[in-house]
């Protein structure tokens, strides 16, 4: 809706008496059209103009232009307008829009003249007005103009951010400035004054430099497709060559169905995943059905130190009785083999925009561009591909669908072609492929299809399999046929600018919740391999760090939506193979964790779902395992070191990895954090009684030891040995820190959610009591915290173990707390020490968490720099070999998306933090907790806290400028903050503390609430 237009602006004179800004001859300046390309400058801090801003162009039309064409855009039209454009209307009109309001001038631009045209708007002077050739021609009325949002889109000369709503005519000036323009300003033709950018454009060049600095670069973008590039560029992975490797692919998903595009000029591979392709079926009988019968014996070994034949008993009779044989598996492959004119493909660009989740390639050969794009639709369920050719009849390929086992493919008709098969006795699948075109021809012949001379080609592929989450039906559901024939005709019937205007908008409503800005490098420039190369190397490129954060949410939004049937895998839902690392399943000893760890403080709140729905799933399988392990009397339920689709709840074969008591209390951490960010008490209530089992089977099977105190028997540290004092290397023990540290968290969780919902006092009373039992975390000889139920941890052969695992309680549990147990910090801190900087991807990850809480950025920014460290290396190494492959996955080696997700957590944590309690279920907001000294300025946009708090945090010279906090529930609100800051709408009372303030007001739901400094 346009702003209202004056009285002023209507009576203006007509445009045969403007006078003419200067008669010069139209070739001077830059050609913008579709065809001849647009400019684009990438976004900088000093574009975020929020009050005020005045948009100037000179320009030269030749003819009528489209309504919406753009001289200069900023802009951000979805999902809340933000930024700013300057464009041209129906009959040649200016227009101006600035956030959420616009103004159009009444007046025309005349056309074979060039012309000056001026949009000018300032919030603080309430004035809103346009200018041709320095006349006013248009104002607003209104009596109160609101805040320009900001944007971090790149800004374009030309066209809008789509590359779309193009410019047909000439421009050769353009700049933006952080001042209103009054009409004495632009006839003192004044340059200068608050001007942030001012490009001179002229001939024969293809980039500009701003007379304000080198850093605001005008580069062009040459298409006869549309801009390559589009949306936010900060948000871009790009490559000048194909995928060499699975590792140097590009990611899509929808939650549940993805693909990794390869981009080859020739030769185009799509890698699909369907996230519940799973191998063989459920083993219902994995447990040792009389394994409590032997639970005394090994109990009775480990406390009298007899460790070795406490091992023995331990691998013989607490283990699985059956092979872990299920994996995750692809779904098959999409190949396009392509008909090219001859020729070396030149101008190659690979990318992903994570900004709209759409990946594509493009290139020339010879006088013909090609362009490619594709996305993974969740409102539609398909995933879609554009292919397109600048010349006529340009297009031509042959498409194959396969698998590498138990499938069969068949056409349907002359567009299509079905794949069907299963991988095992449960799980049933079925793909489908159509093509449409624009021109050409398309044919089916022996099971390929065969596209000849289009001008366009688009191919739809839905998919769908048989898998119910069900443990009482076997997880077997019905053949997914006619849903998937549903799907495809329902996408089929779809224009492809309504399927992808539907995707993105169905995307960003997750992925435009947060902004991170840590300023900008002239690294931006390079493509994301080679920028990846130079910040391993020590380059200084804070926005990568941006593009990382980014690039993590990406990939959970990608593979784990509300709906999904199942959640986030250790690959996401991205694997190529019949047997993936570690059966890419869910390892409950911190992989499947740390995958939504960054759901709830990253506000992707609904993607946690899955993992809960799962959680939920496995208590009775899990009901089964504790009686088979622990007694046919054991209340509750449990399971240990992994599960996986099919909702196995069993140990795994052997020692260390295999025994493991605490997976299933970690994992119901989740269901609580779940509640103490959304405050929903409905869904509290709806898994209380999970929380609950979990909690009764830990107090019927733990055990006191010597003093009294409560502990776990047998107890492991995941994956790792300890060597006692008499020499005595093994694995299995009593009491060991991270179980009891879980065991601490769900008690205290649960005593929370009870007393939240006013039920089960009497349970309440009971868990709170061994809660308080529990034995005390315990500080070793060399002042570390002591891993096992002993002090060994300095007798070990492997004193930097990938796990540290002990160190649960400091994260992602709160029972230790940098200022609320400095002792305990400070032995946390001598273990992160010893355990050293390096590891496996996930394990620096989980560190970058331990020193976020520690509050020691500066650590956190040199474990990203050895987390981002290039890499190629897919064999299994263990220790000391974590990076990050070309495409930003992370390497274990090899690839395990939890290290992405971690960090994604662990740069949250660096910003802002809500562990700390001031009273039960009421947490402490706790702003800049542990910024990087190299992270001075920037800002942050929708982080979550605990407690029912969305905030953004700007920031300069490493100290919080404003603060805004949107209260979510109405809660009061606590804040911690290093300066003084004082709360516009609200009474509030600040004290001094030895980290700065403690800020408290009352706060209404659903109202902003605005901090600066005193």
């Amino acid at each position: 809706m346009y702003v209202r237009i004056s009285l002023f602006a209507i009576f203006l004179s007509a445009f045969s008496n403007i006078h003419t800004f200067s008669q010069v001859e139209s070739k001077e300046g830059i050609e913008v059209s579709p065809k001849q390309g647009v400019w684009q400058a990438s976004h900088t801090p000093a574009m975020d103009l929020t009050d005020e801003v005045s948009l100037e162009a000179i320009i030269f039309l030749t003819d009528q232009q489209s309504p919406g064409a753009r001289i200069i855009d900023k802009y951000q039209s979805n999902n809340g307008s933000g930024g700013y454009a300057l464009g041209i209307g129906g009959d040649n009109k200016l227009w101006m829009a600035a956030g959420q309001k616009q103004l159009l001038s009444l007046q025309t631009i005349p056309l074979n003249q060039w012309v000056k045209v001026v949009g000018a708007y300032s919030k603080s002077l309430n004035k809103f007005k346009l200018y041709i050739n320095s006349e006013e021609v248009a104002t607003t009325s209104d009596t109160l103009l609101p805040e320009i949002t900001r944007t971090n889109f790149p800004l374009r000369i030309g066209s809008d951010s789509d590359g779309k709503n193009a410019l047909n005519g000439r421009i050769k000036k353009a700049a933006i400035h952080h001042k209103f323009l009054s009409t004495q300003d632009l006839e003192k033709d004044v340059n200068v004054s608050g001007l942030v950018v001012d490009w001179v454009l002229e001939n024969d060049t293809e980039q500009y430099v701003s007379h304000t600095g080198g850093k605001n670069k005008l580069s062009k973008l040459r298409s006869a497709l549309g801009a390559e590039y589009i949306g936010d560029t900060s948000n871009m992975l790009w490559y000048r060559s194909p995928a060499a490797q699975w590792e140097t692919a590009l990611p899509i998903g929808n939650g549940r169905l993805g693909a990794m595009i390869f981009g080859g000029p020739d030769r185009e591979r799509l890698q699909l995943n369907d996230i519940t392709v799973w191998s063989h079926s459920p083993q219902p009988d994995a447990d040792r059905k009389d394994a409590y019968k032997h639970l005394p014996d090994v109990r009775k070994a480990i406390r009298e130190q007899n460790y070795q034949l406490a091992e023995k008993l331990t691998n013989e009779y607490m283990t699985s009785s059956a092979p872990y044989s299920a994996s995750y598996q692809t779904l098959g492959e999409l190949s396009l083999q392509f008909s090219l004119p001859q020729g070396t493909a030149s101008n190659y660009k690979r990318w992903l925009d994570i900004n709209r989740a759409v990946s594509g390639v493009s290139f020339t050969i010879g006088q013909t561009e090609y362009r490619r794009e594709t996305f993974s639709s969740a409102p539609d369920q398909a995933i879609v591909s554009r292919i397109q050719g600048s010349g006529k009849g340009s297009v031509t390929f042959t498409l194959d669908l396969t698998r590498l086992e138990n499938s069969q493919t068949v056409s349907r008709g002359t567009n299509m072609l079905v794949m069907t098969g299963n991988t095992g006795k449960t799980l049933d699948f079925e793909v489908q492929v159509s093509v449409q075109t624009k021109g050409g021809t398309i044919r089916a012949i022996d099971n390929q299809l065969i596209v000849s001379e289009a001008d366009e080609a688009t191919i739809f592929l839905t998919a769908g399999t048989s898998y119910l989450l069900d443990y009482a039906k076997g997880y077997k559901g019905v053949h997914p046929h006619s849903k998937v024939t549903e799907q495809m005709k329902a996408v089929a019937a779809k224009p492809y600018k309504v399927l992808l205007s539907n995707h993105i908008k169905d995307y960003q409503q997750y992925f435009n919740r947060v902004e991170l800005d840590l300023g900008s490098s002239s690294s931006a420039a390079l493509p994301t391999d080679e920028r990846l190369k130079s910040y391993g190397n020590g380059g200084m490129d804070p926005a990568f760090i941006s593009l990382f954060f980014q690039y993590g949410r990406y990939l959970l939004i990608s593979s784990s939506r509300p709906d999904n049937l199942l959640p986030s895998n250790s690959q996401g839902i991205w694997g190529d193979g019949l047997s993936l690392p570690w059966q890419c399943d869910y390892k409950s000893n911190i992989n499947y964790q740390m995958n939504y760890w960054p759901s709830e403080q990253a506000n992707l709140s609904e993607l946690h779902l899955p993992m809960i729905k799962q959680t939920q799933s496995l208590q009775t399988a899990g009901a089964k395992s504790a009686k088979s392990y622990f007694g046919p009397d054991t209340p509750g339920w449990y399971y240990g070191y992994t599960t996986n689709g099919w909702g196995w709840t069993s140990p795994g074969a052997k020692l260390p990895w295999g025994v493991f008591a605490g997976g299933s209390g970690w994992a119901c951490q989740h269901l609580w954090e779940h509640y103490a960010f959304s405050r929903d008490k409905s869904y509290l209530k709806s898994v209380y009684p999970t929380l609950k089992g979990a909690a009764e089977f830990y107090l019927a099977t733990m055990i006191e030891d010597q003093n009294g105190e409560l502990i776990t028997s047998p107890s492991t540290s995941p994956e790792n040995y300890f060597i006692t004092d008499d020499g005595q290397k093994a694995s299995v023990s009593e009491g060991n820190t991270m179980e009891r540290s879980i065991i601490w968290d769900l008690f205290n969780n649960v005593a929370h959610a009870a007393e939240v919902l006013n039920i089960d006092v009497e349970f309440r009373k009971q868990v709170t009591a061994a809660r308080d039992k529990i034995k005390k975390l315990q500080i070793g000889r060399n002042g570390q915290l002591m891993e096992w139920g002993k002090d060994w941890d300095m007798n070990s052969d492997d004193l930097e173990h990938r796990h540290v695992s002990h160190l649960f309680a400091l994260h992602p549990g709160n029972q230790i707390t940098a200022i609320g147990t400095p002792e305990l910090a400070a032995a946390a801190k001598k273990s992160l020490k010893i355990r050293g900087n390096d590891g496996t991807g996930w394990s620096i990850a989980w560190k970058e968490n331990f020193w976020a809480r520690l509050r020691d950025g500066d650590q956190v920014n040199q474990l990203l720099a050895n987390q981002l460290r290039y890499t190629e290396q897919t064999r299994t190494i263990m220790a000391g070999a974590g990076g990050t492959y070309p495409n930003l996955f992370d390497a274990h080696p090899p690839f395990q998306i939890d290290g992405n997700f971690g960090a994604v957590s662990g740069i949250s944590e660096v910003l802002l933090q809500s562990m700390q309690r001031y009273a039960p279920d009421k947490y402490i907001l706790d702003i800049l907790p542990a910024l990087p000294s190299q992270w001075k300025n920037g800002f942050v946009k929708g982080l979550r806290a605990r407690g029912g708090f969305e905030l953004d945090i700007q920031w300069a010279s490493n100290l919080p400028t404003v603060v805004n906090v949107k209260s979510l529930t109405g809660e009061t609100c606590v804040l911690r903050t290093p300066v003084n800051l004082s709360v516009k709408e609200a009474k509030f009372t600040s004290k001094p503390d030895s980290n700065g303030f403690m800020i408290t007001f009352e706060t209404q739901k659903g109202k902003i609430y605005t901090l600066v400094k005193k």
